[in-house]
């Protein structure tokens, strides 16, 4: 089973993760910002942190969002829209960031991204994917499926939790205490 995960990560998350220049990817970018902002119909997807076994995805067995099992997902407008968004912006806020300590960067630069919430939407003709993983501080951007971005995160899933419960998803498992 390890070694089925480990496979599953070395074949399909790291290499979208590397950088051709090496480079750190810029912050939270501004078309991404904007993106978020204007968006006013939503889905929020609740995820299965640990990666599904690479023959249940060719199968088709379940339904999975950039590689992560999905849950369940709820489709939400108004309120819980603005909700949802406003969660994911914090996540990058500035403000709410964490201090950047070096043992801050060091988990950062060790953790596996484990994520247990996603967002999708449409704006200006583009579909953007947000994957957020809480336990680590990791945020991965796609827009029209190519990754555009990989920045930290920081904040409380509870307002996801809520809405998600709210629409009778069922949830990921919690985050490991540190």
């Amino acid at each position: 089973m390890r070694l089925a995960v480990a496979l599953f990560l070395l074949l399909f998350l790291l290499p979208g993760l590397a950088q051709a220049d090496d480079q750190t990817p810029p912050r939270f970018s501004a078309e991404n910002s904007h993106a978020l902002a204007s968006a006013k119909e939503v889905i929020l997807y609740s995820l299965d942190p640990v990666p599904p076994e690479p023959q249940q995805v060719k199968s088709g067995e379940m339904e999975t969002f950039h590689g992560w099992r999905v849950l369940g997902k709820a489709k939400l407008t108004g309120r819980h829209a603005s909700i949802a968004t406003s969660a994911f912006d914090a996540a990058l806020n500035p403000e709410e960031k964490k201090s950047h300590d070096s043992d801050y960067e060091q988990e950062f630069a060790q953790c596996l991204l484990e994520p247990r919430h996603a967002l999708t939407f449409q704006s200006e003709g583009h579909i953007y994917d947000f994957v957020l993983c809480y336990e680590c501080g990791q945020m991965v951007m796609y827009r029209d499926g190519k990754e555009t971005e990989y920045n930290a995160d920081h904040g409380s899933p509870q307002a996801l939790d809520n809405i998600l419960t709210e629409a009778h998803i069922p949830l990921p498992p919690p985050a490991a205490k540190k």
